[in-house]
């Protein structure tokens, strides 16, 4: 007997090409046609049990779990196929469940199938609503094996869903007799899908920028190879023509497909800005988006205000607790987020100088600097959690030296960072304060601190490592940009797919959504980790100036602005097709939230590594996922100055940067 293995897509297109209709896509919106695609999706991860889990001592397989009580673990004796089967064991019926499958809407019917071995055995599917109530169960015919020691074959053919089901379990039972155990392998539950052909171009809404990798996607639900774009002036002119790249899928973690054709177009090579459009023919079906900026320095300038006051809106007022109230689940701490905002500013300050840009950063460092001090100044200090107290020292002593003048903020710094010394905290952010310290008053002791607290070459102390490196050692630097290019490959590795998104290293593979759970398991989504690849990579960039690094950059910031499985701007006011569904901030209206970045995509169910944000009209929000964080603005403020904290020649401007900008 031959089984299929988990896993495998099949798909085919129902109806002849000459039934498709040549319509327009208007504003980037899924153009559909006649003539539904047949497309058959593998729904149950881990059917074969080969992933397995320490539980106690016990190895399970993962994505299921035991209903009641019961003796089951992963078996890597007796198995039909791969390396384990599921084993159930004892004197007493054991049930076993999988993961709660989640249900296609375009799903028709579902077809399922397991190998059993041993006594009373039993299989079924079983239905669920939205609420988790049991809909219908439907059995599997059995159809024992030739010899008496073989595997039954347990099946169900084409059952279509209740109505009203939204989840999908399967459940495998046996009853062991003590002696003899019972055996589960090769389960697989497949869905039938009828699907309208549709094509969406996904894109940065935002807008692009010249001089910049200019990245963008065609998704559809069908395989073709004549796929080709066009960009248009506002006025209808062709400024570009080429093709599209080959269509690819999107597989995730265990093998689970994203269930689209992706195809990648460039426009890199032009440069001349202006209001541009883009124009799609895909497998005879048309596409086109509105209008969006093609300019210099676009995502900075129509990004970085707007994300520093939506921050900045969040701003507590004076006798409160902590400087902002943050809407998101867990907040960032008050250190951490002024740290970030601190080492953008230092940046970008050449920029803030010269008129290019960053104002509201430069306000808002300058003036929460009194609240910071006098905050510090009434804390205990010798209570507080040392990694705060190191990101305090690195955020005062970087502001110290942009503003030497101040002498209360340069007071404050080396009364943090001699505090670190006396505690025996060193690392990088101890690392950077007392180098910046050096820097700004150029006295000895500050040197032969960063001589005790050297952290080596690591990519969180780069500014600071520069400073040293030119004060002592220039070999350091070449260390350094070494150790940061293995840190740039290492992302570009983790980002191979057609949308070019930073992927998670996981426990066994890679993974867009299953990582960085909370305490309660839920998933949150993957915005910040992608804005804090795009910020990492920026910073190596500017000591490892690869094109390759620099489109990793755009790939992540195109995915929060509009280049994602939904073409939803994750980014508040920044695109022209924004999430339907956000949870407010309590006394807040939507219209008040621009530059706050939605937390994003999660999985679509556990253990599912496809993409999954609330958005119909059916869908609920989900504060993991359809809730604004303040760590997802700040990670967007750290990407986009550390990507233009490299000076450039401004078009328009004089070539030359204020002498009061200070160093780099």
């Amino acid at each position: 007997m031959t089984l299929h293995p988990p896993g495998r897509l099949l798909r085919l297109l129902a109806t002849p090409v000459f039934s498709l209709l040549f319509l327009l896509c208007a504003a980037g919106d899924p153009e559909s046609v006649t003539g539904p695609v047949l497309e058959m999706l593998p729904m149950l991860p881990n059917g074969s049990f080969d992933s397995a889990g320490d539980d106690g001592g016990v190895s399970r397989p993962t994505h299921w779990h035991v209903e009641g009580a019961g003796e089951w673990a992963a078996d890597p004796e007796t198995l039909l196929h791969g390396t384990a089967s599921l084993r159930l064991s004892g004197t007493e019926t054991v049930t076993v469940l999988s993961d709660k499958l989640p249900l296609d809407e375009d799903l028709k019917t579902v077809t399922a199938v397991a190998m059993g071995r041993g006594p009373g055995l039993g299989a079924a599917l079983r239905w669920l609503s939205r609420d988790g109530a049991v809909l219908r169960e439907d059995s599997f015919r059995a159809f024992p094996p030739a010899e008496p020691e073989g595997w039954t074959r347990f099946s169900l053919s084409e059952k279509t869903p209740p109505e009203g089901a939204r989840r999908l379990v399967a459940v495998l039972s046996g009853t062991p007799s003590g002696t003899e155990p019972c055996w589960w392998d090769a389960a697989e539950i497949t869905g039938e899908a009828h699907r309208v052909p549709t094509v969406q171009i996904l894109h940065n809404q935002a807008g692009y920028e010249t001089f910049a990798p200019k990245h963008f996607l065609v998704s559809a639900n069908f395989a073709a190879s004549d796929g080709r774009f066009a960009l248009l002036s506002d006025d209808g002119r062709t400024l570009v023509e080429a093709p599209l790249g080959a269509g690819e899928r999107v597989i995730g973690a265990e093998n689970a497909d994203w269930g689209r054709h992706y195809y990648r177009g460039d426009f890199s090579d032009h440069d001349i800005p202006g209001r541009c459009r883009i124009h799609v023919t895909l497998g005879g079906l048309e596409a086109e988006t509105e209008l969006f900026p093609l300019d210099f320095d676009q995502l900075w300038n129509s990004l970085a205000d707007p994300a520093v006051n939506g921050l900045m809106s969040f701003h507590a007022p004076a006798g409160n607790a902590r400087l902002w109230n943050d809407p998101g689940k867990g907040p960032v701490s008050d250190a951490e987020l002024f740290l970030a905002l601190v080492e953008a500013w230092d940046g970008v300050r050449w920029r803030v100088q010269g008129g290019f840009g960053g104002a509201a950063l430069d306000g808002a460092v300058r003036g929460l600097l009194p609240a910071v001090v006098a905050r510090l100044a009434a804390a205990d200090w010798n209570t507080a959690d040392a990694g705060e107290m190191a990101a305090w020292a690195m955020a005062m002593a970087f502001a110290a030296r942009c503003l030497p003048a101040e002498e209360n903020v340069l007071d404050m710094a080396e009364r943090l960072t001699r505090h670190l010394g006396d505690h025996g905290t060193d690392g990088a952010r101890a690392f950077s304060a007392a180098a910046a310290l050096h820097e700004t008053t150029r006295e000895a002791a500050w040197l032969d601190l960063t001589r005790q607290w050297y952290p080596g070459p690591v990519a969180e102390a780069q500014t600071a490592l520069m400073w040293y490196g030119s004060e002592t050692d220039p070999r350091i630097i070449t260390e350094l940009g070494t150790a940061l290019e293995e840190i740039g490959d290492t992302l570009l590795l983790r980002a191979k797919n057609p949308f070019g998104v930073y992927s998670t290293h996981g426990a066994v593979e890679n993974t867009f959504f299953l990582a960085d759970a909370d305490a309660d398991g839920v998933f949150p989504g993957n915005t910040h980790r992608v804005l804090l690849a795009a910020e990492t990579m920026a910073r190596i960039y500017r000591m490892v100036a690869k094109p390759e690094y620099l489109a990793f950059i755009h790939d992540q910031l195109n995915w929060v602005l509009g280049c994602n499985p939904l073409g939803l701007c994750l980014v508040e006011g920044a695109g022209t097709r924004p999430a339907p569904l956000v949870l407010m901030p309590e006394g807040r209206e939507r219209d008040t939230l621009a530059g706050l970045v939605l937390n994003g995509y999660g999985p679509r169910g556990p253990g599912d590594d496809r993409p999954w944000l609330p958005a119909g009209s059916e869908d609920l929000p989900e504060p993991a996922l359809n809730a604004f964080s303040l760590r997802n603005s700040a990670r967007l403020i750290g990407a986009l100055s550390h990507l233009k904290r490299i000076r450039t020649v401004i078009p328009g401007a004089a070539p030359h940067v204020p002498a009061s900008a200070g160093k780099p």
